[in-house]
């Protein structure tokens, strides 16, 4: 079994690939194309609840998905990422 715990599925900020635009039936069939069971959702700087549902939705049990988010921290002129996710409440 694989974990996965800083996947990005939107492009959210300047400089970010348009290829972190997933729709849930991508993300979907990209996780359940691999041996990752667990993974979680690590968007910079936003939590998106509507995305989340949807992708959770679509997978469809065939991996356990997390809520997360990967803050920018700036300190001094300088850039950091810090990645937090949670599990679940269901």
């Amino acid at each position: 079994m694989k974990i996965d715990i800083h996947v990005h599925t939107r492009k959210t900020k300047q400089g970010d690939a348009t290829t972190r635009e997933v729709s849930p039936e991508d993300f979907a069939r990209i996780v359940q194309s691999t041996d990752v069971k667990i993974l979680a959702i690590t968007n910079h700087n936003v939590f998106d609840l509507e995305q989340f549902n949807q992708m959770e939705e679509k997978l469809d049990g065939a991996a356990q998905i997390w809520p997360g988010i990967e803050l920018d921290v700036l300190d001094d002129g300088k850039r950091f990422s810090f990645d937090c996710g949670c599990i679940s409440p269901k």
